[in-house]
């Protein structure tokens, strides 16, 4: 009998700098729900990554030096070291800048453009650099941004629009009629008051002020804003594909294997013996990492051979439910 299925997502970590205690304690609480799940009998998925496109990234990498890629490996890697460090038993570390969200996000633009609930147009507006978010004059707090309190500049550029309103009679239908869609009571009269009932603004998707993002293919001075790259992706992580090619990942489906690992420890010395009988020969001043996929449509993970055994049980423990592919 197959297991009933249960997807947890922590929100992605913006890499704009180091995490902060409430990310780390983000990552922590999913962790606890996902293993008591997972001791419930599910067939638990937990997600969680990096948000690694923006203004804010691309100013950041230039103060540094650096391109904004180079920026975002450090900060993204500094991110998932720590969320290792704290034992956090993630099926999947996700970034916006992997090649499969990308293709997925600008497809799901491309189909949303031709359905027409996508348009364009021009955004004017106070805009507060910070945030990267666009405000209205009254929605101002003594004129500075109302989320960071930092002054705000007035902006204007070309952009395309979601058509968010069009939409707003269905989402409040369907919230009446499932009142646990969203939970607790409090957030969910939060959402009706402040959002749906006062009226749903069209939602700027694309930008044209800055390079560091997902290109809109078809239209390539715009790049795709926030809320059709870094959001989409608690749905292309788990294989969603806009072309009706979705997919729920799992962990209890592999469809072949090269090696499973123990789940206690392991010294680099066994691993390479492991994959050598599988004819898989390795040489460890050869190769400078390993190419560890989880057996379904994943980016591939990246471990150094630098391990020590605390590296090592670390690692072993994250995925010790999967039966792993292993390439070099």
């Amino acid at each position: 009998m197959s297991k009933p299925k249960y997807y947890i997502t922590t929100a992605i970590a913006y890499t704009s700098g180091k995490p902060h205690i409430g990310n780390t304690y983000e990552a922590v609480l999913a962790d606890a729900i996902a293993r008591y799940k997972r001791q419930q009998g599910y067939d638990v998925f937990f997600q969680t990554g990096t948000d690694e496109h923006g203004q804010k990234i691309e100013l950041k990498a230039e103060e540094a030096g650096v391109t904004p890629k180079e920026f975002v490996d450090n900060v993204s890697g500094q991110i998932k070291s720590i969320w290792d460090l704290m034992n956090t038993s993630y099926d999947k570390f996700i970034r916006t800048t992997d090649e499969d969200h990308e293709k997925q996000v600008q497809k799901i633009f491309k189909k949303m453009y031709a359905k027409g609930d996508i348009y364009k147009g021009e955004y004017e507006g106070m805009y507060c650099t910070p945030c990267e978010s666009f405000f209205t004059e009254s929605q101002l707090v003594d004129g500075k941004c109302p989320d960071c309190g930092r002054p705000c500049v007035p902006a204007k550029e070309e952009a395309y629009f979601f058509k968010m309103s069009k939409y707003a009679d269905r989402l409040i239908e369907h919230i009446k009629t499932h009142p646990e869609f969203i939970q607790p009571e409090s957030r969910k009269n939060e959402m009706m008051n402040n959002f749906l009932l006062p009226g749903l603004q069209d939602l700027c998707v694309s930008r044209t002020s800055f390079k560091w993002g997902i290109p809109v293919d078809f239209d390539p001075k715009h790049v795709v804003y926030v809320w059709l790259d870094a959001l989409t992706n608690y749905i292309t992580g788990i294989g969603y594909d806009c072309d009706g090619d979705f997919f729920y990942m799992s962990r209890t489906k592999p469809t072949s294997v090269i090696c499973k690992l123990n789940p206690r420890r392991i010294s680099l010395e066994s691993l390479v013996l492991k994959m050598n009988t599988k004819r898989r020969r390795v040489n460890e001043s050869s190769y400078s990492a390993f190419i560890i996929r989880p057996h379904c449509k994943t980016s591939p993970v990246y471990f150094p051979f630098t391990y020590n055994e605390h590296q090592i049980r670390l690692i072993e423990y994250n995925i010790r439910s999967y039966q792993l592919k292993v390439a070099f």
